[in-house]
């Protein structure tokens, strides 16, 4: 029996052994991969004026991969006469790793000058992209990890119209775009794009077009659906500036709850009532929660304040043709069904759909 036990104890002991080994192994490999990546590091300041885009860029020469045939004497020290005569090997290598392209057009680049600090290695290099026309839409792609490490980052501060913004760089985030808003042309590009993305908002929303059908589905008069429409765009409106212009705003969970509840509810309201005469007091108490729904998508996308009020009532704008053309092609659809005997079917159908679906949405966001 001592045996056994012995034995016993033993056969644990090796499990112990062979899993803190293995832990041992497994956090020392992790310890290596998170120090690999924080050792190659670059600093980039780009200013982007008119036509022309200039760059101030540091980095260590030390941690360039091609480095070795410019220590000439293989003294592992670069001096600051090696870094002269070498210096036309690296400059084209620079160019190719920190690319600059505006209105589609790649920018011609210049080397105006540069320093080099023998005691650290690092070396500042003033930099002029030159374009063929006034810069609106800027992209930028840096794969300066190409020619140090994987890991490298540079930390980006960029300068435009009295703005600074900070980007960085790397293996996973090498490309970036940036809009430059100059003249009354980039203001009207500006408006037609959230002119877009509102109405996308509304006819893309799987619930927003839920909720819509439901409520123009019953057999409303045209005036009485022009009510209704002009309560939900109003009162969207209302609360969806409120949000964006941070006055006010309401938990993202109870948003979407009360959105998927109001699906349901229409449904509820089609199915059970004959006659529906105050359409438009629904339509615009859910139209609040609506626009409060919109204010957060929007609050998300960092608009610079001098665009904002701008781009605010052009997206409204948009969301408010998208209603629009939801309740004409519902008016379209119960002129044409009504004529058919089975068009009560078609509506009690979709209303029993609607509201399996608001329910079942409101579960999911609530629980």
């Amino acid at each position: 029996m001592r045996l056994e036990s012995f034995l016993a104890q033993f056969r644990r002991s090796n499990e112990w052994t062979l899993l803190l080994a293995l832990w041992s192994c497994f956090a020392g490999w992790v310890e290596k991969s998170a120090l690999a990546h924080t050792t190659s590091i670059s600093y980039s300041e780009i200013r982007i004026l008119e036509k022309e885009v200039g760059v101030r860029l540091r980095l260590n020469l030390y941690e360039l991969n091609f480095i070795t045939p410019m220590d000439r004497n293989s003294d592992r020290f670069l001096s600051a006469q090696e870094v002269e005569d070498g210096f036309s090997s690296f400059a084209p290598q620079l160019f190719n790793n920190f690319q600059i392209k505006g209105q589609g057009e790649f920018g011609r680049p210049s080397l105006d000058t540069w320093n080099f600090t023998a005691d650290t290695g690092e070396i500042e290099c003033f930099l002029t992209y030159s374009f063929s026309q006034v810069l609106e839409d800027v992209r930028f792609k840096v794969t300066l990890h190409n020619i140090t490490d994987s890991g490298h980052l540079d930390l980006a501060l960029l300068q435009y119209d009295g703005q600074q913004e900070q980007r960085f760089f790397n293996l996973e985030n090498s490309e970036a775009g940036l809009e430059v808003h100059r003249g009354w042309m980039s203001y009207l590009r500006l408006g037609t794009r959230f002119l877009a993305l509102g109405g996308k908002r509304i006819l893309t929303g799987y619930d927003y077009l839920a909720f819509l059908i439901g409520l123009f589905l019953v057999g409303n008069t045209s005036s009485n659906q022009l009510k209704a429409a002009g309560a939900f765009v109003s009162s969207q409106a209302l609360t969806f500036l409120i949000g964006a212009l941070d006055i006010a705003a309401l938990p993202s969970k109870f948003v979407g709850s009360a959105i998927a509840l109001s699906v349901a509810y229409i449904a509820v309201e089609n199915l059970l009532l004959k006659e529906i005469a105050n359409r438009w007091l629904v339509a615009g108490f859910f139209g609040l929660v609506y626009g409060f729904s919109s204010s957060t998508i929007v609050r998300e996308w960092g608009i610079p304040r001098k665009d904002r009020l701008a781009s605010l009532l052009t997206f409204n704008l948009g969301a408010i043709l998208a209603v629009g053309i939801v309740a004409g092609l519902m008016s379209l659809a119960f002129f044409y069904l009504s004529r058919f005997h089975w068009q009560k079917k078609v509506t009690t159908w979709t209303s029993l759909i609607l509201m399996c679906f608001g329910f079942y949405w409101f579960i999911q966001r609530t629980f």
